[in-house]
């Protein structure tokens, strides 16, 4: 005589997941911390996750500073590390919401239907440095499991220039005290 198992009547098959992997390579990437920069912690911790990917799982590798809409996600890990691996700080600006926009677009592709869909994003920005971001819009409504790396502790103060006046550096110039 059968009878139901308790707790069972799935397949036991898990579900494929597409993984958009978004790393903020600018300037800020370059700051050091600890032994490496913070760069090379984003990647890092990218690396562990396409490593933990299941063979048929998807991902696609987005760089802030030069993000595409035609980035598209691969079941190729090797590729998705080569090109992780390959990553540079850029002194060029990071296009949060360009960045974003692909990693929806890879995630919102036809090929991610009826896959657990995850955005992981890694960067060096610290509290205040970035404006308010809206919530991660779901594709058609199927949830987006979203994880943000901590951003790294600072050694230092983050401080930035934001303009140089003759006038008044170092007591020079026609306005400075006789």
């Amino acid at each position: 005589i059968a009878a139901p198992h308790v707790g069972g009547g799935g397949s036991g098959a898990r579900a494929v997941r597409t993984l958009a992997v978004v790393i903020a390579d600018g300037a800020a990437s370059a700051e050091r911390v600890g032994t490496g920069t913070a760069l090379a912690r984003s990647v890092d911790e990218a690396r562990a996750r396409i490593e933990a990917l299941a063979e048929g799982d998807r991902v696609a590798v987005i760089s802030m500073s030069r993000p595409s809409a035609e980035v598209v996600a691969t079941s190729d890990r090797g590729a998705a590390l080569r090109r992780l691996s390959a990553m540079a700080s850029s002194e060029a600006s990071v296009d949060v919401a360009g960045s974003i926009g692909a990693a929806h677009a890879v995630l919102s592709h036809p090929d991610a239907t009826g896959t657990e869909r995850r955005i992981f994003v890694a960067s060096a920005w610290r509290e205040g440095t970035v404006g308010s971001m809206g919530a991660i819009a779901a594709p058609a409504g199927e949830p987006v499991a979203a994880e943000v790396l901590t951003p790294p502790v600072a050694e230092g103060a983050n401080l930035r220039i934001a303009s140089i006046e003759a006038v008044r550096t170092a007591g020079t110039g026609p306005e400075a005290p006789a």
